[in-house]
């Protein structure tokens, strides 16, 4: 269970709310050789937990952790990293890793073809799942992986991505 997606059920109670709140947040565009992020606030210093969006979302993530924990055996993690992306036409995120993490999420708050969701390179080739508003993708940290170049006009992707750090392993599953 390498790279795997989960999706949120209250995704469409929720959209609006967050998309109200990150447009309210401090937002910067990165333009440069490996990126063109129209909005982010991932070079901005702010405690993830208490910016408002991730309030709204943070709820709603119980039953995600649930099965996170379940897949990664383990009783205990952290979430101290995350940041917002909203990408336009001709924006993109060249190959990356993150760093200081286990493991990597992006929740896709809005995103019109799923040819424009995060590609990996796993294997020795390319891979993409087929992914729609309101899945969150799952993976190790170290696995390459990029936004693709923007395509669609008049659309907007936003993401939020998050990093998760496995702390402490289930004894009990694990012993079995």
């Amino acid at each position: 269970m390498t790279i795997w997606k989960y999706t949120l059920k209250e995704h469409y109670n929720i959209k609006t709310r967050i998309l109200d709140s990150i447009e309210k947040t401090t937002k910067e565009k990165r333009i440069g050789l490996f990126e063109n992020i129209s909005n982010t606030d991932y070079h901005l210093k702010h405690d993830f937990k208490q910016k408002e969006y991730f309030k709204i979302l943070d709820p709603y993530l119980i039953d995600f952790f649930k099965v996170f924990d379940k897949n990664y055996y383990c009783t205990e993690h952290d979430t101290n990293v995350g940041w917002f992306q909203q990408y336009y036409k001709n924006d993109r995120h060249d190959w990356h890793f993150h760093g200081y993490s286990n493991i990597s999420c992006v929740y896709f708050v809005e995103l019109s073809n799923y040819k424009e969701s995060t590609q990996f390179f796993y294997k020795n080739k390319l891979y993409q799942m087929k992914v729609k508003e309101g899945d969150i993708l799952v993976f190790p940290s170290f696995i390459p992986h990029r936004s693709p170049i923007i395509k669609t006009e008049n659309h907007r992707k936003t993401i939020i991505s998050f990093n998760v750090n496995i702390i402490h392993p289930d004894e009990k599953t694990l012993t079995k």
